[in-house]
């Protein structure tokens, strides 16, 4: 690779190795670029778009982007052309949406698009069906009434964190970390209605993202838990009985080690399943250190049930790495988006064997995001959401 980054860099009618990328903060959403030859990143668009824009969802087929906002009933959705000098255009908004929304996830077809709404406990169903305008999207609404668990100052109410559709294309699975519950939603005949209920333990575990296994399969095998309350990562066996999925409890790993978090603040927050099903990634945040971490975990699957060993912990030079992602479609470096501390994103390049290099690649200082004023004022408003696209 060096041989060809100079290649690169000696011929000038050759492009350079230039990635895009969205971002998302309070009352922004960026888009950018990092060229990986001459190891640099630049904002090429900054989006003013009031409130805490926690996610975001690109139809890339019909040239949308959705965008949710975790503080408001507010849903967004915009024309996208990444080559464009304006590549945010035709703005559509409606404030109908659950409030607290914190993920999207589109159908096989995406004709629907669900959103888990954490504030509220609700899952919303839109229909995006090509040429129906926004106000009419919202299709239905799924409510997660489970009993709420036991640390109240989090656990208040439900919280469904997560709505991530089987390879199926018919089942989703939502974590609900106020409830410490797995949802099942069966969208056959466009029922979209819970199938069953999970309990995930112990109580208090507050299961937050997850993952289907192995990546590529028509019909996954297992299902892979991050439980923010807890920091353990959970292995489900899976059965499909033709109306739901049942899950079996296989395993548990801590996101720290085995020696554990050090303090009891600590919360998980982000978990990627690489493509080639060796490898799982995961954030610790508030870990009372001077920089929170990425985790690094393998994926063994010589037996009837993929086994999960902790690897390694990496400082990502910032606090609260709610989001990364994973160049060139897991096989790159990773980004890691800080919500506070000195650098918001954060390059970490990998090696051959799935390790992250802990001298990072590239740091991003937040004042690329932020004015000081901001930063003082409101230090924890720094990049939530990163996506290669």
């Amino acid at each position: 690779m060096p041989k060809l980054n100079n290649f690169f860099r000696a011929n000038q009618r050759y492009p350079p190795i230039m990635s895009k990328f969205l971002i998302s903060r309070p009352g922004h959403v960026y888009l950018a670029a990092y060229d990986a030859s001459a190891n640099t990143f630049t904002i090429t668009y900054d989006l003013a778009l009031p409130g805490c824009l926690s996610w975001l969802a690109v139809d890339r087929p019909r040239s949308l982007l959705y965008v949710v906002d975790e503080d408001s009933s507010k849903f967004h959705r915009f024309r996208l052309d990444l080559d464009s000098a304006t590549p945010f255009t035709h703005h559509e908004t409606v404030d109908t949406a659950s409030p607290g929304a914190v993920y999207l996830a589109f159908s096989c077809d995406a004709r629907r698009l669900l959103c888990a709404a954490f504030a509220s406990g609700n899952v919303d169903v839109w229909d995006v069906s090509d040429g129906i305008a926004l106000e009419r999207c919202l299709d239905k609404t799924v409510v997660s009434d489970g009993r709420p668990g036991p640390l109240s100052h989090i656990q208040d109410a439900p919280h469904p964190h997560q709505v991530l559709l089987d390879p199926t294309g018919r089942f989703y699975v939502v974590p609900d970390l106020g409830t410490d519950e797995l949802l099942v939603i069966d969208s056959q005949d466009d029922a979209f209605a819970i199938s069953s209920r999970v309990a995930v333990g112990p109580p208090g575990s507050g299961p937050r993202h997850g993952a289907f296994y192995p990546v590529g399969a028509a019909t996954p095998s297992h299902y892979i838990l991050l439980c923010e309350l807890a920091n353990i990562v959970v292995v489900y066996a899976l059965h499909y009985t033709g109306s739901t999925l049942e899950f079996t409890r296989v395993s548990e790993t801590c996101t720290f080690g085995p020696g554990g978090p050090s303090v009891a603040t600590a919360r998980a927050g982000h978990l990627a399943l690489l493509p080639d099903n060796k490898h799982i990634l995961l954030t610790n945040r508030l870990t009372g250190r001077a920089h929170d971490s990425v985790a690094y975990m393998r994926v063994h699957d010589g037996g009837e049930h993929p086994v999960l060993e902790f690897v390694q912990e990496v400082p990502t030079l910032g606090l609260r790495p709610r989001m990364f992602c994973l160049m060139d479609d897991g096989r790159g470096a990773i980004l890691v988006a800080n919500e506070q501390s000195e650098f918001g994103v954060v390059v970490l390049a990998r090696t051959p064997d799935g390790r992250i290099e802990k001298t990072p690649k590239l740091c991003v200082r937040m004042s690329e995001f932020m004015d000081q004023a901001e930063m003082v004022e409101h230090p924890g408003n720094g990049p939530k959401f990163i996506m290669q696209v």
